[in-house]
């Protein structure tokens, strides 16, 4: 199944234009795919009334892609599944759509019918559960890689030293009391198909031999090996491993799907999704998919031989999302156990913002019982984000890789070779038939990911404190954006002609050619670096998912990049509007000035204040109340997420000092300023102007200090601090005092004249604009204009 990213809650949807706002095309699609997905053929029958039904990767059932069947169901399906229910209970929560704001917590239990030890109906769940933490160690064979499929089995004598995981014991330590690991398996044959489950769903493994295995090449196999199909010795697996079969489970778990959930959980939890012990749930799932986060069999990072011995933890990890877990175990009483992680390390594969969530999220990191798992995290981000600055290419987009083990049989290095904490270079991670970086699929999930992490930390703060590249995060996610959304930017088309002759009414580029290698990683990123990488375009076209998820992407950077991106969206829905949400903001002035111009501002976005004169009759703006909250004025660095009026707060303009805190008092600029201190009957009374922390000669006549005329700069600030002492007693009085141009001196003299005049008729004219502090005292009439009335105002 295949769930097209719509648009970030930032920026929902617009007002209708036409007959579906963004938010109601969701809804529709929402209620097309999943709220009626078994009606319309999207979803396996239903098992419960707690879950949705398992979604099928495709609603047809020839398939060449991940799957070779559309009626199976991968792990990102189910994960694609919690994020989009997220995002629809937000939209229920904030009134945007109609229906109830459960469904994550829904689609979280349909999730864990994809979690072995969790399961309640996939065939042999119940035969595993409770005997994976029983094995002391995990411990696994050491093998090479073939190059094809026709390789395998692969013979025993070429195998290395045994590798050992160094972070089991420390899961099982906190977890061991769990029915087995909590993460989820890649694949399952949801309706049976293959006979596999004897009539229930079950898990199935397809691409295991090595990197230039297609999907045609797969052989399907179940994950519970028990002889039953295939050679009566060593069932389907044996053209796998041999005839060393032992009846076993191997489970393969793909990590971007459990981060993929993780993110979606966050999201729901930045917006006050109530997601239950969901969020706990997927803090244990993050907790152990640390073991990614290490070399195929747990060797020395750099090792580069298959006979290394088994490491450390320090010195076997490298941090990084690398593309698979397996787990093995026996299906008898013979207790051992084997676990690897994945070969090759993907940037398609990592996930900062999930690794974010799970370092910031209290609901989320509060839940890793595990030890070091908040260290591992925090250097897994920065380590991410420097995999992704290593990789740009000169043009913008994203090269493939590293691996720990070069060729998949941990040859030595060529001393070409470009590394990435000893590490090296490949073009093409995981699979090479097709190639893995070959789509801009890889490249829309990556930018994604980047784009929304630096919408969330450029809004809130960083709180993470990691340094990548010797850069502050929000510095490296711009860096990275910025010259990726340059390159998209330039070659996306409209109404254009391929070089091959195709017509399109819109395109982006869909396949991408790789030549060159990056430089070797130093640790501090060059901007000037890669010149020998380099990405061209092989291929246009419009693939819908990585164009939405592109727009996606483009909304959370900034306005102008937004623009583009709503200007796609109406192309690929026509029937909705592809204008952000927008929201009215009106101003309520009366009766002291005209009421402000209406503001439309864009959701998320701030609304400006109105320029209004700082003399109207006598009064001035101290503020504004929202509608809704007349005790506290506004901050307008607040976004605006719904239709809003503000009332002016106005004051009494008085250069009469009255005995009262926190209060800035306006005098206009060119006359002499009186600061006068009523109520004093006893005493001594003394004065101290300063501007800027410099003090401001004033002279006193009893109470009343004058400070000379234009000593503070028109929309500068004063401030006047009063000491008034009787007998033993001393109080000190703080005022601010802030100097603005008269209403009508255009030219700042300190007087209003015909100079005035004049100068306001020469920037009508458009010989000049407007300064700001020209504006505020240039609508001399009150209309709320400033045009040819104001001038002649002025002359009479």
């Amino acid at each position: 199944m295949t769930v097209t990213a719509v648009l970030p809650t930032a920026v929902f949807a617009a007002e209708p234009q036409n007959d579906l706002t963004y938010a109601e095309m969701f809804k529709s699609l929402y209620d097309d795919v999943i709220t009626n997905g078994r009606t319309n053929g999207y979803f396996s029958a239903p098992k419960n009334n707690y879950s949705f039904a398992l979604p099928y990767h495709a609603i047809e059932e020839f398939c060449v892609v991940d799957v070779d069947y559309g009626h199976e169901t991968t792990s990102n399906d189910a994960a694609y599944l919690v994020q989009v229910a997220a995002l629809h209970d937000v939209l229920v929560k904030q009134g945007r759509i109609s229906g109830s704001a459960d469904n994550i917590v829904k689609s979280w239990k349909t999730l864990e019918e994809m979690i072995p030890c969790s399961a309640n109906y996939a065939y042999g769940s119940d035969k595993i559960k409770g005997i994976l933490w029983k094995p002391e160690e995990q411990k696994s064979d050491s093998y090479p890689d073939g190059e094809n499929p026709n390789d395998y089995p692969i013979p025993t004598t070429a195998f290395g030293s045994y590798g050992k995981n160094p972070l089991y014991n420390i899961l099982k330590s906190a977890y061991g009391g769990d029915s087995g690991y909590y993460i989820t398996h890649r694949l399952i044959d949801t309706d049976d198909w293959y006979g596999f489950g004897e009539g229930s769903s079950a898990y199935i493994n397809l691409f295991q031999r090595g990197v230039n295995e297609s999907c045609y090449e797969t052989v399907p196999q179940p994950c519970l090996e028990e002889f039953k199909y295939g050679n009566e010795t060593c069932g389907i697996r044996g053209i796998i491993i041999g005839n060393s079969v032992a009846p076993q489970y191997i489970f393969n778990n793909d990590p971007s799907a459990d981060f993929r959930a993780i993110q979606a959980i966050h999201f729901a939890n930045r917006w006050n999704i109530d997601t239950g012990t969901r969020s706990a749930l997927a803090g244990k799932m993050g907790d152990q998919l640390r073991n990614v986060m290490f070399d195929r069999f747990y060797k020395q990072i750099g090792c580069q031989s298959l006979n290394s011995a088994s490491e450390s933890k320090a010195k076997s990890q490298h941090y990084l999302i690398s593309g698979e877990t397996q787990l093995y175990g026996p299906l008898n009483e013979w207790v051992w156990g084997s676990q690897t992680s994945g070969l090759d390390i993907h940037q398609a594969d990592q996930n900062p913002l999930a690794a974010y969530a799970l370092l910031t999220d209290s609901n989320m990191s509060d839940a890793m019982q595990a030890s070091m798992a908040a260290d591992d995290y925090k250097e897994s981000l920065k380590r991410q984000i420097e995999l992704y600055l290593w990789l740009q290419s000169c043009e913008g987009p994203i090269a493939g890789g590293c691996t720990n083990s070069y060729k998949g049989k941990y040859g030595e290095y060529n001393s070409s070779d470009p590394t990435f904490y000893d590490m090296v270079y490949v073009e093409h991670p995981n699979h090479k038939d097709p190639g893995s970086n070959q789509s801009i699929s890889s490249q829309a999930q990556t930018v994604q990911r980047l784009a929304e992490l630096y919408y969330y930390i450029k809004t809130t703060e960083d709180k993470s404190g990691v340094t990548p590249g010797y850069m502050s995060l929000e510095e490296a996610l711009d860096t990275l954006l910025g010259r990726w959304f340059d390159w998209i930017e330039e070659n996306t088309h409209f109404d254009w002609e391929a070089p091959d002759g195709t017509s399109y009414t819109y395109c982006i580029p869909t396949e991408i050619n790789w030549t060159g290698q990056p430089d070797t990683w130093s640790g501090v990123y060059n901007p000037n670096g890669n010149k020998n990488l380099h990405a061209s375009i092989a291929d246009y076209g419009q693939d819908v998912g990585s164009v939405s998820a592109i727009c996606n992407a483009l909304t959370f950077k900034d306005e102008s990049d937004a623009v583009m991106a709503y200007g796609t969206m109406a192309l690929l829905y026509p029937e909705a509007t592809s204008s952000p949400m927008q929201f009215n903001v009106d101003f309520v002035t009366e009766p002291y000035y005209p009421d402000p111009a209406t503001q439309t501002v864009n959701g998320g976005e701030t609304a400006s204040i109105p320029i209004i004169p700082d003399d109207c009759a006598g009064k001035h703006i101290v503020g504004w109340h929202a509608d809704d909250d007349l005790s506290n004025l506004f901050d307008f660095k607040t976004p605006i997420t719904r239709d809003t009026m503000f009332c002016a707060v106005w004051q009494d303009i008085n250069n009469t000092i009255v005995s009262s805190s926190d209060k800035t008092f306006i005098t206009y600029y060119g006359d002499d300023i009186n600061l006068t201190m009523n109520g004093i009957v006893n005493g001594s009374v003394a004065c101290k102007v300063t501007l800027n922390g410099v003090n401001i000669p004033c002279k006193q006549s009893r109470t009343v200090f004058t400070v000379a005329a234009k000593a503070i700069p028109a929309g500068e600030t004063a401030e006047v601090e009063y000491t008034v002492t009787s007998g033993a007693r001393t109080n000190v009085y703080k005022y601010n005092v802030k100097s603005v141009y008269k209403c009508g001196d255009i030219d700042g003299s300190g007087t209003v004249d015909n100079s005035d005049a004049e100068l306001y008729l020469r920037i009508l004219s458009g010989k000049f604009d407007f300064t700001e502090d020209q504006l505020r005292c240039a609508d001399v009439n009150y209309d709320g204009k400033r045009d040819i009335l104001d001038p002649i105002a002025i002359i009479k």
